[in-house]
């Protein structure tokens, strides 16, 4: 497991640092597939729940989950960000 996780960290440091991609971790599909998952699971979640309820409910825990930041914040023209800027 320590080998797949160095070589996804060294993936995203050279695409973060130098705009390349080496594709030296063919493990990258499922890390995208597992991440697309999640985000489309909490599209669903999220207006059954409704955006109050879960503020509501995330201020008693007092936590905040970064995919729930990335999923409520909008840009500048108030556009929601994309799945996959998510």
């Amino acid at each position: 497991m320590f080998e797949h996780i160095s070589l996804m960290t060294l993936d995203s440091l050279q695409k973060c640092v130098f705009s390349f991609d080496s594709n030296c971790e063919e493990a990258c599909r499922l890390v995208h597939d597992f991440t697309d998952a999640i985000i489309q699971e909490w599209h669903c979640t999220l207006p059954d729940q409704g955006l109050d309820d879960l503020l509501k409910t995330k201020a008693k825990v007092k936590t905040l989950d970064f995919i729930n930041v990335l999923l409520l914040a909008k840009d500048e023209d108030g556009k929601e960000l994309s799945d996959e800027d998510i």
